[in-house]
């Protein structure tokens, strides 16, 4: 690790870091220093290894507050360029505030979500715990504190969001960031153990089914989940289809149900999934009812989506209400 760095980003997302390395040049990745925590893949810590601390977590929250306040007071000393460092990333990834201490503000990247303000309910000794831990202790969510946020990075998939209004909003395209630099984009091919048998396996498919965690929640049988996939994809080629598995799912073996078509398990945000396919290849995307469908219509607007909705049983409209593309 070498001593000095100019950037310092906190991420506990796997779309966040994404979305971070797909803003910043080659050599502002290669001046950063990392945060990690569990959100992010091991590929990525792995492949960062050298230039990042990875933040277990805590065995029991007594513990895990002793080392937050630790770190709030330890940390410069043990990372001396944090004192002069930009910061970027997340404002709720772990030990974000007691990083960021009372006078630093931060660059926020895109996690998710439509980023509307959220009040939290103040904790008991609330100003006595934002000494300890910093101004931003349970309070990540004003977006519109321009104190604390520097520049907000943002695609901007909902232009109706309260936060579009502001003035330090930072818009970015990720399909046109992804294809202004090369070296770039293999750092993130890297990162996120992508290799060139899986581009090769992928760049034959020509749909894609996402699939869910029901059976996992228990919100319907597995053999009612296969099921509804079987039927999602019963007039698609299967050996130009890619089956993308949902990162909590462990009960259904894709392999046999599917034998002909391409199993991609590696926990990958969604959206560079599409980017991996080739321009306008992807014809089709099928769901039940994941909302990450939308990322294949942000990024080609010329693909089919076949969503199915919450209402095609009556246990996951009775959980989620109804859910719509």
């Amino acid at each position: 690790m070498k001593n000095d760095y100019s950037r310092v980003c906190i991420i506990n997302s796997a779309y966040a870091l994404f979305n971070y390395l797909l803003i910043s040049t080659p050599n502002e990745i290669e001046d950063t220093f990392f945060f990690f925590s569990t959100g992010i893949p091991e590929s990525c810590r792995n492949y960062f290894s050298k230039q990042s601390e990875f933040i277990p977590p805590a065995k029991n929250k007594i513990i895990g507050e002793f080392k937050e306040v630790y770190t709030r007071f330890f940390i410069r000393w043990r990372y001396p360029f944090i004192r002069k460092a930009e910061f970027w990333g997340m404002t709720c990834a772990p030990w974000s505030a007691e990083i960021l201490g009372n006078k630093n503000s931060i660059n926020l990247v895109e996690e998710g979500g439509e980023y509307n303000d959220i009040t939290e309910t103040p904790r008991k000794f609330q100003k006595i715990r934002q000494f300890l831990h910093g101004k931003l202790y349970n309070n990540t969510r004003n977006f519109s504190d321009n104190k604390v946020y520097k520049k907000i990075y943002i695609t901007g998939q909902n232009p109706n969001a309260p936060i579009m209004k502001l003035n330090n909003i930072v818009l970015f395209n990720i399909k046109s960031q992804w294809n202004t630099n090369e070296k770039r984009k293999n750092i993130i091919y890297k990162a996120f153990n992508i290799t060139e048998e899986d581009q090769k396996a992928l760049s034959k498919c020509k749909s894609i089914l996402l699939t869910q965690t029901l059976a996992e929640d228990k919100l319907i049988t597995i053999e009612e989940e296969i099921e509804l996939y079987r039927n999602l994809v019963k007039d698609t080629d299967k050996t130009s289809l890619c089956i993308k598995t949902h990162p909590r799912e462990y009960m259904k073996n894709y392999k046999e149900i599917f034998p002909e078509s391409v199993i991609f398990e590696k926990k990958i945000p969604m959206q560079l999934l599409v980017l991996c396919f080739n321009t306008e290849q992807l014809e089709c995307a099928y769901t039940v009812f994941s909302t990450a469908l939308r990322s294949f219509k942000n990024i080609n607007d010329k693909i089919k989506l076949v969503f199915l909705g919450t209402e095609i049983h009556p246990e996951l409209e009775k959980r989620y209400g109804k859910v719509i593309l």
